[in-house]
């Protein structure tokens, strides 16, 4: 049982060091991938305009640090749930894997419906 409290612990360590760049990494791709999409699909809007600039200039940037804090801790609150409720590592890992797949998930939808309210907006 100590054992596998050692690898829980140790697995939530190395998640820390990489769960902030991941999840701010994650909002910065989407939120690029919803401009280029509402930017195309669009009709009368252009990648070369102003209102392309200001969506993706400073909503990059707004994008990776808002949604990327959020979602990290959101996931590292989950996590440290699990670890402190689990008697067994194997469903405590399946877990927290497939709560980090469903906060991406959620993560992804979270920034295209801010992206797509941005959009029009501008």
């Amino acid at each position: 049982m100590a054992m596998r409290m050692n690898i829980l612990k140790r697995a939530r360590v190395n998640s820390k060091k990489q769960q902030p760049s991941n999840a701010a990494w994650w909002s910065a791709v989407m939120w690029v991938i919803s401009g280029l999409y509402l930017f195309i699909t669009a009709p009368g809007s252009s990648l070369f305009s102003v209102k392309a600039v200001l969506f993706f200039v400073p909503g990059l940037a707004l994008a990776s640090l808002c949604f990327g804090i959020v979602f990290y801790l959101v996931q590292r609150a989950a996590a440290q749930l699990f670890v402190r409720l689990a008697r067994d590592s194997r469903p405590t890992f399946t877990a927290v894997a497939s709560l980090g797949t469903v906060l991406l998930i959620v993560q992804a939808c979270v920034v295209y419906m801010s992206a797509r309210q941005i959009f029009w907006i501008l």
